[in-house]
This record gives C-alpha cells, sequence and structure tokens, in this order.
C-alpha cells in the first residue's frame, strides 16, 4: 500500500513517489525524476523510509467463519482505521482464512484494532499459520 509521497529505497535508487501508474512509478532522486518498473522494484526488493501522511500501514492474518463481505462490513466504520485509505481483504482459501491490508489513523494503536477484530470473533496472527 504505497502513495505518491512516500519516501522509497529500492537496492541503490533512493526517492519520494512522484507519481503512481499501471506499470511503475515516477521516483524523485536528488539526480532528478527516475521512472521505476514494478517489476524492477520488487526483484531488488524495496523499504519504505516514511510516509507524508504519517499513517500506520499495517497487514494483518484473520481466521473467522464470517465471509469477506461481513468482515469488511464489520470493520467499515472503525474510528482507528484512516478514512479516504483502502481496505484491501484477500481470501487465502484455506480454513477461513484472510489477509487484510489497513491503514490506522496517526496516533491510533494496532491493539485497539485487533481487540475489536477478537470481540466479534475474528481471530488474528501475523503470520497465516494459526493454532488450532
Amino acid at each position: 500500500m504505497i502513495v505518491a509521497g512516500t519516501l522509497v529505497q529500492a537496492g541503490k535508487i533512493k526517492g519520494r513517489i512522484n507519481r503512481i501508474s499501471t506499470l511503475g512509478m515516477v521516483l524523485g532522486t536528488d539526480q532528478g525524476e527516475r521512472w521505476v518498473w514494478y517489476t524492477s522494484f520488487d526483484k531488488v526488493g524495496f523499504t519504505l523510509i516514511s510516509n507524508q501522511t504519517n499513517v500506520q500501514q499495517r497487514a494483518i492474518y484473520l481466521k473467522t467463519l464470517h465471509n469477506g463481505e461481513m468482515i469488511l462490513d464489520l470493520i467499515f466504520n472503525h474510528p482507528v482505521l484512516a478514512l479516504g485509505q483502502t481496505l484491501n481483504l484477500k481470501s487465502l482459501g484455506q480454513n477461513d482464512t484472510y489477509l487484510l491490508h489497513y491503514t490506522l489513523v496517526k496516533g491510533t494503536q494496532n491493539e485497539d484494532f485487533t481487540n475489536f477484530l477478537h470481540s466479534k470473533e475474528i481471530l488474528t496472527n501475523q503470520t497465516e499459520k494459526f493454532n488450532s
């Protein structure tokens, strides 16, 4: 979940994302603007150095008997989730397990969100391996 304005580093390239496109992105570097293909970005790996919006981007694995639509309905209006930031819920197709990418509002704690999920009978984990 990368947005324009994020400072990133991939290999020897370091810069702020100016524009995001379908096949790549334009980075503003010390040497000027540079086009970077996503495929080359993935090959060398990348690091998020900072984000102008100062929000926390997270990913968490969920295990529940609820379907994906119900999960999204439950968490849609939670106050720690950043408005205007996309939630991405992906079914892993195994044992009712999902991967959720989300963004927290500045100054909020991830524990508030995970406690809410637990109260709705949704297990959380940092990996897709849940103890039964």
